[in-house]
Protein backbone atom coordinates (compact mmCIF):
# COMPACT_ATOMS: atom_id res chain seq x y z
CA UNK A 1 0.00 0.00 0.00
CA UNK A 2 1.31 3.71 -0.77
CA UNK A 3 2.00 5.92 2.16
CA UNK A 4 -0.07 9.41 2.04
CA UNK A 5 1.74 10.72 5.13
CA UNK A 6 5.11 10.69 4.28
CA UNK A 7 6.08 13.35 2.06
CA UNK A 8 9.81 12.33 1.59
CA UNK A 9 12.49 15.07 0.37
CA UNK A 10 14.33 13.61 -2.69
CA UNK A 11 17.40 14.10 -4.46
CA UNK A 12 20.88 15.47 -3.10
CA UNK A 13 21.09 15.12 0.79
CA UNK A 14 19.63 18.12 2.22
CA UNK A 15 21.61 18.10 5.32
CA UNK A 16 22.37 21.95 6.80
CA UNK A 17 25.30 20.44 7.63
CA UNK A 18 28.73 18.50 6.49
CA UNK A 19 29.47 17.00 9.71
CA UNK A 20 27.01 15.95 12.47
CA UNK A 21 28.05 17.18 16.24
CA UNK A 22 28.95 13.79 16.73
CA UNK A 23 31.40 14.47 13.74
CA UNK A 24 29.75 11.57 11.96
CA UNK A 25 28.15 11.89 8.12
CA UNK A 26 24.76 10.53 7.05
CA UNK A 27 23.90 8.45 4.15
CA UNK A 28 20.67 9.97 2.40
CA UNK A 29 18.33 6.54 1.58
CA UNK A 30 18.72 5.11 -1.98
CA UNK A 31 15.85 6.06 -3.99
CA UNK A 32 14.64 2.28 -5.05
CA UNK A 33 12.70 1.46 -8.21
CA UNK A 34 9.34 -0.68 -7.26
CA UNK A 35 9.39 -3.34 -5.69
CA UNK A 36 8.95 -7.12 -7.24
CA UNK A 37 6.78 -7.86 -4.20
CA UNK A 38 2.89 -7.24 -3.28
CA UNK A 39 1.35 -7.09 0.15
CA UNK A 40 -0.38 -5.21 2.75
CA UNK A 41 2.47 -3.68 3.85
CA UNK A 42 3.59 0.42 3.06
CA UNK A 43 5.79 1.23 0.64
CA UNK A 44 7.73 3.16 2.61
CA UNK A 45 8.39 0.03 4.93
CA UNK A 46 9.11 -2.04 1.56
CA UNK A 47 11.85 0.28 0.61
CA UNK A 48 13.23 0.56 3.72
CA UNK A 49 13.44 -3.83 3.92
CA UNK A 50 15.20 -3.35 0.78
CA UNK A 51 17.42 -1.08 1.55
CA UNK A 52 18.85 -3.26 4.73
CA UNK A 53 19.26 -6.06 1.90
CA UNK A 54 16.03 -8.24 2.48
CA UNK A 55 15.85 -10.71 -0.63
CA UNK A 56 12.97 -12.47 0.71
CA UNK A 57 10.27 -9.89 1.78
CA UNK A 58 7.62 -12.26 2.33
CA UNK A 59 9.35 -14.11 4.52
CA UNK A 60 10.75 -11.36 6.17
CA UNK A 61 7.28 -9.18 7.10
CA UNK A 62 5.84 -12.79 7.87
CA UNK A 63 8.66 -14.80 9.26
CA UNK A 64 8.37 -18.28 10.44
CA UNK A 65 10.41 -21.12 11.49
CA UNK A 66 9.72 -23.07 8.52
CA UNK A 67 10.95 -20.83 6.25
CA UNK A 68 14.04 -19.89 8.12
CA UNK A 69 15.36 -22.92 10.25
CA UNK A 70 17.90 -25.03 9.21
CA UNK A 71 18.51 -28.50 9.70
CA UNK A 72 20.57 -28.54 12.96
CA UNK A 73 22.92 -31.21 11.49
CA UNK A 74 24.14 -28.06 8.99
CA UNK A 75 25.81 -26.88 11.84
CA UNK A 76 29.83 -27.83 12.53
CA UNK A 77 29.88 -30.03 15.40
CA UNK A 78 25.92 -30.39 16.01
CA UNK A 79 25.61 -33.87 14.74
CA UNK A 80 28.39 -35.63 17.01
CA UNK A 81 26.89 -33.45 20.31
CA UNK A 82 23.50 -34.67 20.01
CA UNK A 83 25.19 -38.42 19.66
CA UNK A 84 27.13 -37.79 22.31
CA UNK A 85 24.09 -36.30 24.36
CA UNK A 86 21.62 -39.22 23.23
CA UNK A 87 24.31 -41.99 24.13
CA UNK A 88 24.70 -40.11 27.22
CA UNK A 89 21.12 -40.37 28.02
CA UNK A 90 20.33 -43.82 26.87
CA UNK A 91 23.43 -45.00 29.25
CA UNK A 92 21.21 -43.36 32.23
CA UNK A 93 24.74 -41.13 32.80
CA UNK A 94 23.86 -38.22 35.70
CA UNK A 95 23.51 -34.75 33.99
CA UNK A 96 24.00 -31.50 34.36
CA UNK A 97 23.53 -28.51 32.06
CA UNK A 98 26.29 -25.66 32.79
CA UNK A 99 25.03 -22.20 32.44
CA UNK A 100 25.86 -18.56 32.45
CA UNK A 101 23.79 -15.87 34.70
CA UNK A 102 22.73 -13.57 32.31
CA UNK A 103 19.17 -14.02 30.35
CA UNK A 104 20.69 -16.31 27.42
CA UNK A 105 22.46 -18.31 30.12
CA UNK A 106 18.77 -18.98 32.26
CA UNK A 107 17.07 -19.39 29.21
CA UNK A 108 19.75 -21.68 27.22
CA UNK A 109 19.10 -23.69 30.85
CA UNK A 110 15.52 -23.64 31.45
CA UNK A 111 15.38 -25.15 27.72
CA UNK A 112 17.46 -28.53 28.21
CA UNK A 113 16.50 -28.75 31.80
CA UNK A 114 12.33 -28.24 30.89
CA UNK A 115 13.02 -30.66 27.90
CA UNK A 116 14.38 -33.93 30.22
CA UNK A 117 12.12 -33.11 32.73
CA UNK A 118 9.68 -33.66 29.48
CA UNK A 119 11.43 -37.03 28.90
CA UNK A 120 11.50 -38.06 32.26
CA UNK A 121 15.17 -37.59 33.27
CA UNK A 122 16.56 -35.83 36.14
CA UNK A 123 19.36 -33.17 35.14
CA UNK A 124 21.72 -30.72 37.65
CA UNK A 125 21.93 -27.36 36.81
CA UNK A 126 24.76 -25.31 37.86
CA UNK A 127 25.14 -21.71 37.39
CA UNK A 128 28.54 -20.21 38.96
CA UNK A 129 28.90 -17.27 41.54
CA UNK A 130 29.58 -14.15 39.66
CA UNK A 131 31.83 -13.06 42.19
CA UNK A 132 33.64 -16.14 43.51
CA UNK A 133 34.01 -18.01 40.18
CA UNK A 134 33.73 -15.62 37.35
CA UNK A 135 32.20 -15.97 34.21
CA UNK A 136 32.18 -19.24 32.08
CA UNK A 137 33.24 -23.05 33.12
CA UNK A 138 35.42 -23.11 35.97
CA UNK A 139 37.24 -26.28 37.41
CA UNK A 140 35.69 -25.71 40.99
CA UNK A 141 32.36 -25.76 39.52
CA UNK A 142 33.09 -29.07 37.50
CA UNK A 143 34.94 -30.45 40.73
CA UNK A 144 31.44 -29.57 42.81
CA UNK A 145 29.40 -31.59 40.10
CA UNK A 146 32.10 -34.31 40.38
CA UNK A 147 31.66 -34.51 43.78
CA UNK A 148 28.34 -34.87 42.93
CA UNK A 149 28.02 -38.16 40.87
CA UNK A 150 27.64 -35.99 38.04
CA UNK A 151 29.57 -37.77 34.83
CA UNK A 152 28.24 -36.12 31.73
CA UNK A 153 27.59 -31.95 31.44
CA UNK A 154 26.35 -29.53 28.90
CA UNK A 155 27.75 -26.45 29.20
CA UNK A 156 25.56 -23.74 27.87
CA UNK A 157 26.68 -19.96 26.76
CA UNK A 158 29.67 -19.99 27.44
CA UNK A 159 33.21 -22.72 27.42
CA UNK A 160 34.40 -21.86 23.92
CA UNK A 161 37.85 -21.50 25.07
CA UNK A 162 37.24 -23.57 28.04
CA UNK A 163 40.26 -25.86 26.82
CA UNK A 164 41.88 -26.17 30.35
CA UNK A 165 38.63 -26.55 32.26
CA UNK A 166 37.75 -29.70 29.28
CA UNK A 167 40.95 -31.23 30.19
CA UNK A 168 40.06 -30.79 33.99
CA UNK A 169 36.98 -32.88 33.23
CA UNK A 170 38.41 -35.29 31.47
CA UNK A 171 40.23 -36.06 34.99
CA UNK A 172 37.13 -36.12 36.99
CA UNK A 173 35.81 -38.88 34.61
CA UNK A 174 33.32 -36.19 33.28
CA UNK A 175 31.98 -36.07 29.39
CA UNK A 176 31.58 -32.60 28.32
CA UNK A 177 29.98 -30.58 25.00
CA UNK A 178 29.81 -27.11 24.34
CA UNK A 179 27.24 -25.00 22.67
CA UNK A 180 28.08 -21.11 22.48
CA UNK A 181 27.87 -18.03 20.57
CA UNK A 182 30.78 -15.97 21.85
CA UNK A 183 34.10 -15.25 20.10
CA UNK A 184 36.88 -18.17 19.91
CA UNK A 185 40.14 -17.45 21.09
CA UNK A 186 43.22 -18.74 19.56
CA UNK A 187 42.44 -22.37 20.17
CA UNK A 188 38.84 -23.22 21.05
CA UNK A 189 37.54 -25.91 22.29
CA UNK A 190 37.81 -28.85 20.01
CA UNK A 191 34.55 -29.77 18.72
CA UNK A 192 32.61 -26.60 20.40
CA UNK A 193 29.30 -26.11 18.75
CA UNK A 194 29.66 -22.57 18.23
CA UNK A 195 28.84 -21.00 14.67
CA UNK A 196 31.46 -18.54 14.83
CA UNK A 197 34.02 -21.37 15.23
CA UNK A 198 33.70 -22.63 11.52
CA UNK A 199 36.23 -21.04 8.95
CA UNK A 200 33.99 -22.70 6.26
CA UNK A 201 30.16 -21.72 7.70
CA UNK A 202 29.24 -18.94 9.82
CA UNK A 203 26.27 -18.34 8.19
CA UNK A 204 24.25 -19.07 11.58
CA UNK A 205 26.68 -16.84 13.94
CA UNK A 206 23.89 -14.02 15.05
CA UNK A 207 22.65 -16.68 16.83
CA UNK A 208 22.34 -16.34 20.64
CA UNK A 209 22.97 -19.89 22.75
CA UNK A 210 19.57 -20.10 23.47
CA UNK A 211 18.40 -19.99 19.70
CA UNK A 212 21.62 -22.94 19.49
CA UNK A 213 20.07 -24.75 22.20
CA UNK A 214 16.85 -24.96 20.37
CA UNK A 215 18.15 -26.05 17.45
CA UNK A 216 19.84 -28.73 19.13
CA UNK A 217 16.88 -29.89 21.16
CA UNK A 218 15.54 -30.50 17.54
CA UNK A 219 18.11 -32.64 16.72
CA UNK A 220 18.54 -34.80 20.15
CA UNK A 221 14.61 -35.28 19.50
CA UNK A 222 14.75 -36.76 16.22
CA UNK A 223 18.08 -38.97 17.19
CA UNK A 224 15.76 -40.23 20.08
CA UNK A 225 12.80 -40.76 17.74
CA UNK A 226 15.39 -42.93 15.47
CA UNK A 227 16.35 -45.07 18.18
CA UNK A 228 13.34 -45.66 19.28
CA UNK A 229 13.14 -43.43 22.72
CA UNK A 230 9.33 -42.82 22.15
CA UNK A 231 8.12 -45.85 20.53
CA UNK A 232 7.07 -48.27 23.83
CA UNK A 233 5.08 -45.00 24.99
CA UNK A 234 7.34 -44.75 28.34
CA UNK A 235 7.98 -41.11 27.25
CA UNK A 236 5.70 -38.59 24.47
CA UNK A 237 8.12 -36.73 22.37
CA UNK A 238 8.40 -33.09 23.27
CA UNK A 239 6.33 -30.03 21.32
CA UNK A 240 9.48 -28.00 21.19
CA UNK A 241 7.02 -25.07 20.15
CA UNK A 242 6.81 -24.94 23.54
CA UNK A 243 9.79 -23.49 24.74
CA UNK A 244 10.07 -20.92 21.71
CA UNK A 245 9.34 -18.19 24.17
CA UNK A 246 12.43 -18.85 26.26
CA UNK A 247 14.39 -18.63 22.60
CA UNK A 248 12.54 -15.56 22.33
CA UNK A 249 13.24 -14.03 25.43
CA UNK A 250 16.68 -15.23 25.30
CA UNK A 251 17.44 -13.71 21.29
CA UNK A 252 16.53 -10.61 22.67
CA UNK A 253 18.07 -10.19 25.75
CA UNK A 254 20.69 -10.70 24.34
CA UNK A 255 21.07 -8.39 21.66
CA UNK A 256 21.81 -10.81 18.82
CA UNK A 257 20.85 -9.22 15.25
CA UNK A 258 16.76 -9.85 14.76
CA UNK A 259 17.46 -11.26 11.23
CA UNK A 260 16.96 -14.48 9.46
CA UNK A 261 15.89 -17.43 12.10
CA UNK A 262 16.26 -14.75 15.18
CA UNK A 263 13.44 -12.56 13.88
CA UNK A 264 11.46 -15.78 13.35
CA UNK A 265 12.38 -16.66 17.10
CA UNK A 266 11.35 -13.63 18.12
CA UNK A 267 8.05 -13.11 16.12
CA UNK A 268 6.65 -16.77 16.76
CA UNK A 269 7.62 -16.85 20.35
CA UNK A 270 6.62 -13.78 21.69
CA UNK A 271 2.71 -15.94 21.46
CA UNK A 272 4.22 -18.34 23.07
CA UNK A 273 5.16 -16.95 26.35
CA UNK A 274 2.27 -17.65 28.18
CA UNK A 275 3.19 -21.19 27.86
CA UNK A 276 5.90 -20.22 30.81
CA UNK A 277 4.42 -20.01 34.58
CA UNK A 278 7.36 -18.00 35.42
CA UNK A 279 6.63 -15.59 32.63
CA UNK A 280 2.91 -15.49 33.64
CA UNK A 281 4.15 -14.79 36.93
CA UNK A 282 6.76 -12.10 35.89
CA UNK A 283 3.93 -10.10 34.41
CA UNK A 284 1.88 -10.01 37.31
CA UNK A 285 4.73 -9.05 39.40
CA UNK A 286 5.87 -6.24 37.16
CA UNK A 287 2.18 -4.96 36.45
CA UNK A 288 3.54 -5.41 33.12
CA UNK A 289 0.18 -5.84 30.48
CA UNK A 290 2.05 -7.33 27.42
CA UNK A 291 5.13 -9.48 26.22
CA UNK A 292 6.68 -7.44 23.52
CA UNK A 293 10.48 -6.85 22.31
CA UNK A 294 10.22 -3.89 24.28
CA UNK A 295 8.49 -5.87 27.63
CA UNK A 296 11.08 -8.43 27.17
CA UNK A 297 13.95 -6.29 26.98
CA UNK A 298 13.61 -3.66 28.93
CA UNK A 299 11.36 -5.20 32.08
CA UNK A 300 11.18 -8.76 32.46
CA UNK A 301 14.98 -9.72 30.71
CA UNK A 302 16.36 -6.81 33.52
CA UNK A 303 14.57 -8.67 36.35
CA UNK A 304 16.25 -12.37 35.35
CA UNK A 305 19.55 -10.71 34.33
CA UNK A 306 19.28 -9.13 37.82
CA UNK A 307 19.64 -12.23 40.13
CA UNK A 308 22.45 -12.90 38.40
CA UNK A 309 24.25 -9.04 38.75
CA UNK A 310 23.60 -9.17 42.76
CA UNK A 311 22.16 -12.06 44.06
CA UNK A 312 21.85 -16.21 43.98
CA UNK A 313 22.53 -16.60 40.13
CA UNK A 314 20.43 -19.33 39.67
CA UNK A 315 16.76 -17.60 40.38
CA UNK A 316 15.92 -16.69 37.01
CA UNK A 317 16.68 -20.11 35.13
CA UNK A 318 14.76 -21.37 38.57
CA UNK A 319 11.49 -19.09 37.40
CA UNK A 320 11.86 -20.03 33.85
CA UNK A 321 11.69 -23.91 34.71
CA UNK A 322 8.98 -24.16 37.37
CA UNK A 323 5.76 -24.93 36.68
CA UNK A 324 4.97 -24.43 40.22
CA UNK A 325 2.07 -21.41 40.36
CA UNK A 326 3.56 -20.41 44.07
CA UNK A 327 6.86 -21.49 43.43
CA UNK A 328 6.91 -18.86 40.65
CA UNK A 329 4.85 -15.97 42.16
CA UNK A 330 7.56 -16.15 45.21
CA UNK A 331 10.42 -16.09 42.87
CA UNK A 332 9.03 -13.17 40.16
CA UNK A 333 8.34 -10.99 43.14
CA UNK A 334 12.23 -11.66 44.63
CA UNK A 335 13.16 -11.19 41.02
CA UNK A 336 11.51 -7.92 40.84
CA UNK A 337 12.59 -6.45 44.43
CA UNK A 338 16.46 -7.35 43.60
CA UNK A 339 15.81 -5.31 40.39
CA UNK A 340 14.70 -2.14 42.26
CA UNK A 341 18.12 -2.73 44.40
CA UNK A 342 20.09 -3.46 41.02
CA UNK A 343 18.89 -0.25 40.09
CA UNK A 344 19.66 1.86 43.35
CA UNK A 345 23.13 0.64 43.12
CA UNK A 346 23.79 1.27 39.00
CA UNK A 347 22.04 4.49 39.38
CA UNK A 348 24.66 6.05 42.20
CA UNK A 349 27.69 3.93 40.09
CA UNK A 350 26.41 5.44 37.13
CA UNK A 351 26.06 9.24 37.95
CA UNK A 352 29.75 8.87 39.72
CA UNK A 353 31.32 7.70 36.75
CA UNK A 354 29.64 10.03 34.60
CA UNK A 355 30.68 13.08 37.19
CA UNK A 356 33.98 11.66 36.65
CA UNK A 357 34.40 11.57 33.28
CA UNK A 358 32.64 15.28 32.87
CA UNK A 359 35.78 16.81 35.58
CA UNK A 360 38.52 13.91 34.44
CA UNK A 361 37.61 15.45 30.37
CA UNK A 362 37.64 12.06 28.71
CA UNK A 363 36.87 13.52 25.30
CA UNK A 364 40.79 14.01 25.26
CA UNK A 365 40.49 10.04 25.25
CA UNK A 366 39.64 7.89 22.40
CA UNK A 367 38.09 4.91 25.24
CA UNK A 368 36.13 6.20 28.68
CA UNK A 369 37.83 4.08 31.31
CA UNK A 370 36.78 3.81 34.89
CA UNK A 371 37.29 2.22 38.16
CA UNK A 372 36.12 1.70 41.77
CA UNK A 373 36.73 -1.12 43.75
CA UNK A 374 33.47 -0.62 45.64
CA UNK A 375 31.48 -0.76 42.31
CA UNK A 376 29.60 -4.32 42.58
CA UNK A 377 30.66 -6.69 39.77
CA UNK A 378 26.90 -6.83 38.87
CA UNK A 379 26.40 -3.19 37.56
CA UNK A 380 29.60 -2.18 36.08
CA UNK A 381 28.38 -3.32 32.37
CA UNK A 382 24.88 -1.19 32.67
CA UNK A 383 27.22 1.64 34.18
CA UNK A 384 29.85 1.23 30.72
CA UNK A 385 26.87 1.27 28.83
CA UNK A 386 25.96 4.73 30.60
CA UNK A 387 29.15 6.08 29.56
CA UNK A 388 29.19 4.77 26.51
CA UNK A 389 25.50 6.65 26.01
CA UNK A 390 27.53 9.84 27.40
CA UNK A 391 30.03 10.25 26.36
CA UNK A 392 29.92 8.67 22.68
CA UNK A 393 32.52 6.44 22.61
CA UNK A 394 33.94 3.03 24.02
CA UNK A 395 33.65 2.63 27.76
CA UNK A 396 35.03 0.24 30.20
CA UNK A 397 34.22 0.20 33.92
CA UNK A 398 36.05 -1.91 36.18
CA UNK A 399 34.50 -2.79 39.82
CA UNK A 400 35.45 -4.99 43.01
CA UNK A 401 37.83 -8.08 42.16
CA UNK A 402 38.73 -6.54 38.54
CA UNK A 403 35.51 -7.58 37.38
CA UNK A 404 35.08 -5.59 34.57
CA UNK A 405 32.63 -4.81 31.74
CA UNK A 406 32.59 -2.98 28.22
CA UNK A 407 30.60 -1.51 25.71
CA UNK A 408 31.33 -0.05 22.23
CA UNK A 409 30.66 1.67 19.53
CA UNK A 410 29.90 1.35 15.96
CA UNK A 411 33.08 0.95 14.58
CA UNK A 412 35.35 -0.47 16.85
CA UNK A 413 35.40 -4.56 17.93
CA UNK A 414 35.80 -4.57 21.79
CA UNK A 415 35.46 -8.15 21.86
CA UNK A 416 38.67 -8.72 19.65
CA UNK A 417 40.19 -6.16 21.67
CA UNK A 418 39.36 -7.52 25.03
CA UNK A 419 40.67 -11.32 23.37
CA UNK A 420 43.82 -9.50 22.17
CA UNK A 421 44.26 -7.66 25.58
CA UNK A 422 44.02 -11.71 27.19
CA UNK A 423 46.36 -13.09 24.82
CA UNK A 424 48.64 -10.42 25.86
CA UNK A 425 49.08 -11.78 29.09
CA UNK A 426 47.25 -8.29 30.66
CA UNK A 427 44.04 -9.93 31.86
CA UNK A 428 43.13 -13.12 33.61
CA UNK A 429 40.55 -13.77 31.75
CA UNK A 430 38.13 -12.04 29.15
CA UNK A 431 36.05 -12.34 25.79
CA UNK A 432 32.54 -10.71 24.42
CA UNK A 433 31.18 -9.48 21.22
CA UNK A 434 31.97 -6.70 18.97
CA UNK A 435 29.41 -4.37 20.95
CA UNK A 436 30.03 -5.68 24.76
CA UNK A 437 32.59 -7.84 26.38
CA UNK A 438 33.50 -8.90 30.06
CA UNK A 439 36.94 -9.51 31.78
CA UNK A 440 39.18 -10.05 34.89
CA UNK A 441 41.82 -7.80 35.61
CA UNK A 442 44.34 -7.15 38.25
CA UNK A 443 44.43 -3.58 39.65
CA UNK A 444 48.06 -3.25 39.20
CA UNK A 445 47.40 -3.58 35.20
CA UNK A 446 44.62 -1.32 35.30
CA UNK A 447 46.18 1.51 33.21
CA UNK A 448 48.25 -0.84 31.20
CA UNK A 449 44.79 -2.30 30.01
CA UNK A 450 43.39 1.13 28.93
CA UNK A 451 46.82 2.00 26.89
CA UNK A 452 46.43 -1.19 25.05
CA UNK A 453 42.54 -0.44 24.33
CA UNK A 454 43.38 3.59 23.81
CA UNK A 455 46.01 2.37 21.29
CA UNK A 456 43.83 0.20 19.38
CA UNK A 457 40.95 2.82 19.04
CA UNK A 458 43.49 5.90 18.59
CA UNK A 459 42.13 5.59 14.80
CA UNK A 460 38.81 4.63 15.44
CA UNK A 461 36.55 5.71 12.40
CA UNK A 462 33.05 6.59 12.88
CA UNK A 463 30.83 4.85 10.41
CA UNK A 464 28.27 6.99 8.53
CA UNK A 465 24.37 6.81 10.34
CA UNK A 466 22.68 5.35 7.65
CA UNK A 467 19.10 7.25 7.43
CA UNK A 468 16.24 5.27 6.62
CA UNK A 469 13.35 8.11 5.66
CA UNK A 470 13.64 12.01 5.46
CA UNK A 471 10.97 14.11 6.13
CA UNK A 472 9.82 17.56 7.07
CA UNK A 473 10.02 19.24 10.18
CA UNK A 474 5.70 18.75 11.33
CA UNK A 475 5.85 15.87 8.82
CA UNK A 476 6.39 13.34 11.56
CA UNK A 477 3.23 11.45 12.16
CA UNK A 478 1.17 8.77 14.50
CA UNK A 479 0.05 7.44 10.77
CA UNK A 480 3.62 7.55 9.74
CA UNK A 481 4.77 5.40 12.70
CA UNK A 482 1.86 2.99 12.24
CA UNK A 483 2.96 2.62 8.41
CA UNK A 484 6.92 1.52 9.83
CA UNK A 485 5.47 -1.26 12.33
CA UNK A 486 5.93 -4.26 9.84
CA UNK A 487 9.36 -3.90 10.32
CA UNK A 488 9.09 -5.51 13.56
CA UNK A 489 10.59 -6.87 15.53
CA UNK A 490 13.17 -4.30 16.06
CA UNK A 491 16.57 -5.10 17.40
CA UNK A 492 20.48 -5.39 16.37
CA UNK A 493 20.46 -6.38 13.11
CA UNK A 494 17.10 -4.73 12.16
CA UNK A 495 16.99 -1.76 14.05
CA UNK A 496 13.96 0.50 14.37
CA UNK A 497 13.84 2.93 11.06
CA UNK A 498 16.50 5.96 11.43
CA UNK A 499 14.33 9.29 10.72
CA UNK A 500 15.86 12.53 9.89
CA UNK A 501 13.57 15.29 10.56
CA UNK A 502 15.21 18.36 8.05
CA UNK A 503 13.73 21.65 7.45
CA UNK A 504 13.43 23.55 10.25
CA UNK A 505 14.52 25.66 13.21
CA UNK A 506 14.95 24.92 17.00
CA UNK A 507 12.53 27.48 18.32
CA UNK A 508 12.91 25.77 22.13
CA UNK A 509 15.41 23.23 24.31
CA UNK A 510 13.90 23.10 27.86
CA UNK A 511 14.52 20.77 30.43
CA UNK A 512 12.10 17.88 32.07
CA UNK A 513 12.25 17.13 35.54
CA UNK A 514 15.88 18.22 35.60
CA UNK A 515 17.47 15.03 33.40
CA UNK A 516 15.82 15.38 30.29
CA UNK A 517 15.59 17.64 27.22
CA UNK A 518 12.79 18.49 24.99
CA UNK A 519 13.16 20.20 21.45
CA UNK A 520 10.60 21.79 19.32
CA UNK A 521 11.76 22.05 15.97
CA UNK A 522 9.69 24.61 13.32
CA UNK A 523 9.10 24.87 9.77
CA UNK A 524 6.96 25.10 7.19
CA UNK A 525 4.66 22.53 7.38
CA UNK A 526 4.36 22.33 11.29
CA UNK A 527 6.35 21.28 14.06
CA UNK A 528 7.97 18.12 15.66
CA UNK A 529 9.09 17.63 19.24
CA UNK A 530 11.67 15.49 20.48
CA UNK A 531 12.98 14.24 23.68
CA UNK A 532 16.72 13.69 24.61
CA UNK A 533 16.20 11.26 27.60
CA UNK A 534 18.76 11.82 30.14
CA UNK A 535 20.50 14.15 27.89
CA UNK A 536 20.96 17.21 30.71
CA UNK A 537 24.21 17.50 30.86
CA UNK A 538 25.85 15.35 28.10
CA UNK A 539 27.99 16.49 25.26
CA UNK A 540 25.09 15.79 22.92
CA UNK A 541 22.71 16.98 25.16
CA UNK A 542 24.34 20.72 25.28
CA UNK A 543 24.94 20.67 21.49
CA UNK A 544 21.14 20.40 21.15
CA UNK A 545 20.79 23.56 23.91
CA UNK A 546 23.74 25.84 21.58
CA UNK A 547 21.75 25.08 18.14
CA UNK A 548 18.69 26.73 19.73
CA UNK A 549 17.70 29.29 16.90
CA UNK A 550 19.60 27.62 14.55
CA UNK A 551 18.70 25.40 11.68
CA UNK A 552 19.04 22.04 12.26
CA UNK A 553 18.17 18.45 11.00
CA UNK A 554 18.00 15.31 13.78
CA UNK A 555 18.54 11.90 13.20
CA UNK A 556 16.38 9.71 15.56
CA UNK A 557 13.69 6.87 16.11
CA UNK A 558 10.11 7.90 16.69
CA UNK A 559 7.82 6.93 19.29
CA UNK A 560 3.88 7.51 20.12
CA UNK A 561 3.09 9.48 23.19
CA UNK A 562 -0.58 9.76 24.60
CA UNK A 563 0.61 11.85 27.57
CA UNK A 564 -2.76 14.19 28.04
CA UNK A 565 -4.81 11.22 25.82
CA UNK A 566 -3.52 13.09 22.72
CA UNK A 567 -1.53 10.66 20.51
CA UNK A 568 1.56 12.80 19.19
CA UNK A 569 5.10 11.40 16.91
CA UNK A 570 7.98 12.12 18.68
CA UNK A 571 11.47 11.79 17.88
CA UNK A 572 13.75 10.35 20.23
CA UNK A 573 17.06 11.89 18.67
CA UNK A 574 20.82 10.09 18.48
CA UNK A 575 22.20 12.44 16.53
CA UNK A 576 21.80 16.03 14.83
CA UNK A 577 22.96 18.19 12.14
CA UNK A 578 23.50 22.32 13.12
CA UNK A 579 23.75 25.19 10.44
CA UNK A 580 26.32 27.67 11.90
CA UNK A 581 27.52 25.45 15.40
CA UNK A 582 31.45 26.07 16.17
Amino acid sequence: MRSAAVRSIEGTAPWCAATSVRGRSWLYPTVLGPADWTGDVSATAVDIARRRAVEDLGSFFRPTLAATMPDPSRIPGMESAVRSFCDALLAGTSMAVYGDYDVDGATSVALVVRYLAELGVDCQLYIPDRLKEGYGVSKLGLDRLADRGVRYVLVVDSGTNAVDELAHASSRNIGMIVLDHHEPGVAPVPGAVNPKCSSQSRSWDYLCSAGLVFLFLVGVNRELEQRGWFTDGAAIKPDLRRFLGLVALGTVADVVPLVGLNRAYVATGLGRMTDLTGMRALIEATDEHAFSVRSLGFVFGPCINAAGRIDDTSLGARLLITEDLDEAARLAQRLVEINRERQSLQQLAATAAVRAGVEGNVNASPVVVMDDPEWHPGIVGLTASRLRETFDRPAIVIGAGGKGSCRSVEGFDIGAAILAAKEAGILIAGGGHPMAAGFTVEESRIQELADFIGLRATDLIRPPAQVDLVVEVGRLTPLLSGELEPLAPFGSGNPQPRIAVVGGLVASVRELSGRHLKVMLRGPSGETEAILFDGVGTPFGESLRAAEGKRADLLGTVRIDNYGGIERAVLRPEDAMVSGLA
